[in-house]
């Protein structure tokens, strides 16, 4: 995405998207490594991918959210890729982690709301959690 015609297919293909499906909600998760960074003709540095990255994911974000206000978008990665402070102008929610093991959870909260607003993270777990099986009672 830190090319102007990728954004561009994007913005086009996903604004449709919402305009005919009455899509109200996106989870953008990004859980691929890439595998062969950067493109023959890039001008500049190649190490800067992640930062045009970054820029381009905002401008796509930016458009879609002027033109679909209705739609609520929660950022996600594993690791918290997509969690950092500018993202914020453009999600509604973060997703921390698929992590959902209560205790182990606990850390990864503590350690986000340090530096987000608690409104900002989702979190939610079946009653039994895998793959560590430990037996959650909910009561009614």
């Amino acid at each position: 995405m830190g090319r102007n015609d990728v954004q561009d297919y994007l913005i086009s293909q996903i604004d449709q998207l919402l305009a005919e499906y009455h899509i109200c909600f996106i989870k953008w998760d990004m859980n691929r490594n890439v595998s062969e960074p950067g493109w023959p003709d890039a001008a500049g540095d190649q190490r800067e991918l992640w930062v045009r990255y970054v820029h381009g994911l905002y401008r796509v974000w930016e458009t879609l959210r002027e033109r679909h206000p209705h739609v609520i978008w929660q950022s996600c990665s594993g690791g918290g890729g997509r969690a950092d402070p500018g993202i914020l102008r453009f999600a509604d929610q973060i997703w921390v982690s698929d992590n959902t093991e209560p205790t182990m959870r606990l850390a990864i909260q503590e350690g986000f709301h340090s530096s987000f607003l608690r409104t900002r993270w989702r979190h939610g777990s079946p009653i039994w959690v895998h793959p560590i099986c430990r037996s959650l009672f909910a009561f009614t």
